[in-house]
C-alpha cells in the first residue's frame, strides 16, 4: 500500500506492530512526519488532533518496535511502491536509471577532464 494522510485523536507512534496469534507474520503501520494541531473551524474547533503520512505492510515473523525502528528508513523505501502498478514501476526504474546514466557521464567526464 502507498503511504496516505492519517489523522488520530490520539498520539501516534512512529511504529506500530500487531501480531495475530499463530500467523507467521505481524502487522506492522510506519508513520513519519507525525503533527500535532488543533482544529479550528466549525464546531469541532479546539479539539486536538494528530496527522502523520502513514505506511502499512506484513512482516514475516514478530520483530520488535526496535527492530522496526532500526530499520525505518529502508522498509519506508522497500514498501511505499508496494500497490503500484507495472507502468508505475517501469516508469520508476527508467527515471532512476536516466539519473545514473548522467551521473556516470558526470564522473567520466570528471576523469577525462583531470587526464589533460
Amino acid at each position: 500500500m502507498s503511504a496516505v494522510k492519517t489523522i488520530s485523536a490520539t498520539p501516534l507512534d512512529a511504529v506500530s506492530i500487531e501480531h495475530d496469534d499463530g500467523a507467521p507474520y505481524s502487522h506492522v503501520w510506519l508513520r513519519r512526519d507525525i503533527v500535532k494541531d488543533t482544529a479550528d473551524n466549525g464546531p469541532e474547533s479546539g479539539y486536538e488532533f494528530y496527522s502523520a503520512e502513514e505506511l502499512y505492510f506484513k512482516v514475516a515473523g514478530t520483530p520488535s518496535v526496535a527492530e522496526i525502528t532500526d530499520s525505518f528508513d529502508a522498509l519506508w523505501d522497500s514498501h511505499v511502491n508496494d500497490d503500484a502498478t507495472i507502468a508505475e514501476r517501469v516508469e520508476k526504474c527508467e527515471e532512476t536509471s536516466a539519473i545514473h546514466d548522467a551521473a556516470i557521464l558526470e564522473i567520466c567526464d570528471m576523469i577525462a577532464g583531470g587526464e589533460q
